[in-house]
């Protein structure tokens, strides 16, 4: 019987030792899948089909809700959900089927950033008419479709 006794202790001490290996793991699998997450809003979304035209022509009646260039700069006020940025995000979100909204508002900040100096010298150069903006519209739109 003694024999017995001794041949099971190794057994637990592997068994422990899966354990703590499984439990391992199973943080490292916990912390994979946090850190996947946040990369979840650089994943484009798939199997998307936007019409171009649709999605342009909201845009532009989003931007020609705003009367000037200065009205633009002033959408940097991200967190009103009256800014020209909160309202071209729910459009992108909307039209991509709200597969990935963290995608959307990170696609629009990029967008926009990329703008912002032109709109600036713009604003220094006092150019404020429609004409610019015509350009900036069709631009800024294409900018945020490039990926589709």
């Amino acid at each position: 019987m003694s024999e017995i006794g001794t041949q099971t202790i190794p057994c637990y001490d592997i068994i422990n030792k899966l354990n703590e290996e499984f439990l391992e793991i199973n943080n490292e699998n916990d912390q994979l899948k946090k850190e996947n997450k946040k990369l979840n809003k650089f994943k484009i979304p798939k199997n998307i089909i936007i019409d171009k035209d649709d999605f342009s022509n909201e845009i532009k009646n989003i931007f020609e809700d705003k009367l000037s260039i200065y009205d633009m700069l002033d959408s940097s006020d991200y967190p009103s959900k009256d800014s020209i940025v909160h309202k071209i995000i729910y459009k992108l979100d909307e039209f991509t089927n709200h597969n990935n909204r963290e995608w959307c508002e990170m696609k629009v900040l990029q967008t926009f950033n990329k703008f912002e100096f032109f709109l600036f010298g713009m604003r220094e150069c006092q150019v404020d008419y429609f004409g610019p903006l015509n350009m900036i519209y069709d631009y800024f739109i294409n900018e945020l479709l490039n990926e589709f």
